[in-house]
């Protein structure tokens, strides 16, 4: 090639999508010097079914070998094509695939000559799909190409462990078999790094012509400026690769060959605006113009792709915990957040970050913290410093930590004193003593009315009739007080021993009071009894107010006295005792079964 022919000089009809093969290089192995070692054809090898499918310059046909009961595919050369260079580039491609033995690389059976000294190459049959199909099939997600890629990664750095290029990677050269194994084919255009003394492979830095898909071509494979291929080579065309699968289309695109070829020249295609920075920066070294700033090989690259892959899983997390984020602090914006909505959605959202730092552990996690501080201002605000604790716990935060053992505290203050509170309003608290006192008095109340009545006041002298009065409640009050310090700790233990403590003593002082107003207006003692069960009656108006309606009875049968009383004084003593009678059964009745109950377990 002259110093002054190009891409266009040499290839001037190329299809950008197809690969443009030159003349093979002087420094090459002779095709005579090993044609006639290759064996011949023999029917008795191979069946010939059915053409596969036909290329540029070749043609495979599927193919029975009846000693091994087995289907392979045979590459030929078309009869347009059968001259010396195609046939040097059958030979070279498969002497390059023939000594790379690795699961993503076609492998070679054998190598023979037809019976129009045409050479041949039988090779594993490979059924599936192109990547090129695969590519532009909407149901493919990304990560199923980019590992894809990585596949395909791994069989090229596999290449360059050995000295080999590919120099034509691009998706028409990848198949995709029915259980997802990838192979990398078509060597046609493969050249070594290495002295080889077979010289099957050319020299690497001996080429001197164009080569490749300029649709996908590195701008060294312009043969430009004294540019050879290298290893970066392929690093380019495994960065187009790329390329081709977050834009959707090739590096250098279709159109008129020239702006094609310039594009090649330029090197870094342009990235699109939506691309994430990592993969921007990943191209942007892969896809460098000058091959000095890309990955030094194939296995350089594969680590990149590699962690940028695992990111891509963990970006897709992200974006999905992101998603259930935003579900959230929408819950939470809600006039009424539905407690079970926002658990689902914080799960959700936890497990994606989480997940994604484990792929990643330099993924962003601003947004959990976010969320988490959303939940624990949530807990708090509903009373539930506990619920926040636990959740702020994924937080490194003293000062939050800090303020949240004092809603703890305080939480526990307030816990304890309704706790307290509880049991001081509760009517099971020291019940059996109460239930005891209040028996006791009652009882007191119905005999000594009765006993008063059976026995006479004396009425013919008011002022014993009085001292009588008097005598019996000074009794009661010395009862209530002895009673009161004998059992002054369960009397004091909950809100209704103490209001009935304090009724106790408030009746026995207004009945004294009663008592001596009427002696000193000179009022019959019966009419005093009378009056003085104004009393009871405001008692069981407090009773009912304060208790329920449950002691209606009560109030109903101090109405009744009250009434019975003044209609017919003499009647005082029996009524009062009558009522106080219902007030008994009213009363401590209903605490009965507490009583038992308190009995048979003390706590």
């Amino acid at each position: 090639m002259a110093d002054n022919e190009t891409f266009i000089d040499l290839f001037p009809d190329a299809d950008p999508d197809a690969t443009a093969r030159p003349a093979p290089v002087a420094d090459s192995l002779d095709p005579s010097e090993v044609l006639g070692r290759l064996p011949r054809w023999q029917d008795d090898d191979l069946e010939m079914v059915r053409t596969l499918g036909e290329g540029g310059m070749g043609i495979v046909r599927l193919a029975r070998q009846p000693a091994l009961g087995r289907d392979v595919a045979v590459k030929t050369l078309r009869r347009s094509h059968r001259n010396e260079t195609a046939r040097w580039q059958v030979l070279q491609e498969a002497w390059a695939a023939g000594s790379l033995e690795h699961p993503n690389i076609v492998p070679v059976y054998s190598l023979g000559l037809d019976n129009a000294e045409m050479p041949y190459i039988v090779l594993k049959r490979l059924e599936g799909e192109r990547w090129t199909d695969r590519l532009r099939r909407p149901d493919v997600d990304l990560e199923d190409h980019l590992r894809v890629l990585e596949r395909v990664t791994q069989a090229v750095a596999y290449a360059h462990a050995h000295g080999v290029l590919h120099r034509d990677l691009k998706p028409d050269n990848v198949m995709i078999g029915a259980f997802d194994e990838v192979t990398l084919i078509d060597w046609g255009l493969a050249v070594t790094v290495r002295d080889d003394p077979d010289r099957r492979l050319p020299r690497a830095d001996k080429q001197r012509q164009p080569a490749g898909t300029p649709a996908y071509m590195a701008p060294e494979q312009l043969a430009e400026d004294g540019a050879r291929p290298s290893t970066r080579t392929d690093v380019y065309l495994l960065g187009g690769l790329l390329y081709r699968i977050l834009h959707g289309r090739s590096p250098h695109g279709r159109g008129k060959l020239e702006a094609v070829i310039d594009r090649v020249r330029a090197g870094l295609p342009e990235l699109g605006e939506a691309l994430d920075p990592e993969a921007r920066a990943l191209l942007g070294r892969a896809m460098a113009q000058d091959p000095a700033q890309r990955p030094a090989d194939a296995s350089a690259f594969l680590q990149e792709l590699q962690a940028y892959r695992r990111h891509v899983g963990a970006r897709a997390l992200l974006r999905e915990a992101d998603g259930h984020a935003e579900r959230l602090h929408g819950e939470l914006a809600a006039e009424a957040p539905d407690p079970e909505v926002l658990q689902q959605a914080l799960g959700a959202c936890r497990f994606g970050y989480q997940q994604a730092r484990k792929q990643w552990p330099e993924a962003p996690q601003g947004k959990l913290e976010e969320v988490l501080r959303a939940m624990v201002a949530f807990h708090l605000g509903r009373d539930e410093p506990g619920a926040a604790s636990v959740i702020a716990g994924e937080i490194d935060d003293p000062a939050l930590a800090r303020q949240l053992e004092k809603a703890l505290a305080e939480r526990e203050a307030r816990r304890v004193e309704a706790e307290l509170l509880a049991k001081d309003m509760s009517v099971a608290t020291a019940v059996r003593t109460r239930a005891f006192v209040m028996g006791i008095v009652a009882v007191l109340w119905v005999v000594a009315p009765l006993v008063i009545n059976m026995m006479g006041w004396q009425a013919d002298v008011p002022a014993d009739a009085y001292v009588t009065a008097h005598g019996m409640n000074l009794m009661l009050l010395v009862l209530v007080a002895g009673l009161s310090i004998w059992a002054r700790d369960s009397m004091s233990r909950s809100l209704m021993n103490r209001y009935l403590r304090g009724q106790l003593f408030g009746i026995c002082f207004l009945q004294a009071a009663v008592l001596v107003v009427c002696q000193v207006e000179g009022i019959d003692v019966y009419e005093a009894v009378a009056r003085m069960q104004l009393a009871w009656l405001a008692m069981s108006v407090c009773n009912v107010a304060l208790v329920g309606w449950s002691l209606l009875p009560m109030l109903l049968a101090f109405l009744g006295s009250f009434a019975v009383s003044t209609w017919d004084p003499s009647w005082s003593l029996l009524a009062l005792g009558a009522a106080n009678t219902v007030l008994l059964f009213n009363v401590v009745g209903p605490w009965m079964p507490l009583v038992v109950k308190a009995w048979n377990d003390p706590r």
